[in-house]
């Protein structure tokens, strides 16, 4: 009698188990799926190269191009249609501009890498900003640019108008609640799959229950933003 109330137990566990389950894989897709414009930028690197302290400020001379230059950074940032639509050249109302901080000089901008390769986009320094000419990007497409600034509180921002997107955001990215979701899902099947295998004592039911479960939360987490967050900070802290 006990061993039956278990395995009821056990039953309805499992069966509460999948209904959240199910209803969270629904709204990830729901919420992945509906239509957005987003362009977003993301700072790759913010690294001074030269410093010149008070004391030697008279005493050394440092030339680019037969320009002074006392405080020296190399900025790289990327832009990239973080969107699932296009954004046409018809959808700038105004042109992106990279806006620096005050006192910031742009000494050389280039765009170092584009995906694809065949963006087309180009650079135009107007000394205060630096613009970005508007062209096709599709969901995914993104532009690399490396600047050269002198400054001694270099800072980069980008902005601009296009239709359908109400701003242009910095991404940020940290190990937050993202990463942890996506270790808890594994950790989940797993325990699920030894709850399988204890309630209907055949292996190869369970394993196909739990392949089946396994592979649904596997394409969830792999084809979206948090996979690819990952993956982008455990490079960088392996090859730092």
């Amino acid at each position: 009698m006990s061993s039956l109330f278990a395995d009821q137990s056990l039953q309805f566990i499992v069966t509460s188990i999948i209904a959240v389950l199910a209803i969270i894989v629904s709204v990830i897709l729901a919420v992945r799926l509906r239509s957005r414009k987003q362009l977003s930028y993301e700072i790759l690197s913010n690294q001074p190269l030269l410093t010149v302290n008070e004391e030697a400020k008279g005493r050394v001379k440092i030339l680019y191009d037969n320009t002074d230059v006392l405080d020296a950074s190399l900025v790289t940032f990327k832009v990239a249609n973080t969107g699932n639509l296009p954004i046409a050249v018809s959808d700038f109302v105004e042109p992106l501009a990279v806006e620096l901080g005050e006192g910031t000089g742009c000494l050389s901008a280039e765009i170092v890498d584009s995906d694809p390769k065949n963006l087309g986009a180009s650079l135009h320094d107007l000394k205060e900003a630096i613009l970005i000419t508007p062209f096709l990007m599709n969901a995914g497409d993104s532009i690399t640019v490396k600047l050269l600034l002198t400054g001694q509180d270099v800072r980069v921002q980008v902005n601009g108008r296009i239709m359908g997107v109400r701003s242009i955001k910095e991404v940020r990215r940290t190990l937050d609640a993202r990463y942890f979701m996506g270790v808890g899902m594994m950790i989940f099947a797993g325990l699920f799959g030894l709850l399988l295998m204890r309630i209907f004592q055949s292996l190869w039911l369970s394993l196909a229950i739990f392949s089946s479960l396994f592979l649904a939360s596997s394409w969830v987490l792999l084809s979206s933003r948090v996979y690819r967050s990952m993956k982008t900070e455990l490079n960088r802290y392996y090859y730092r």
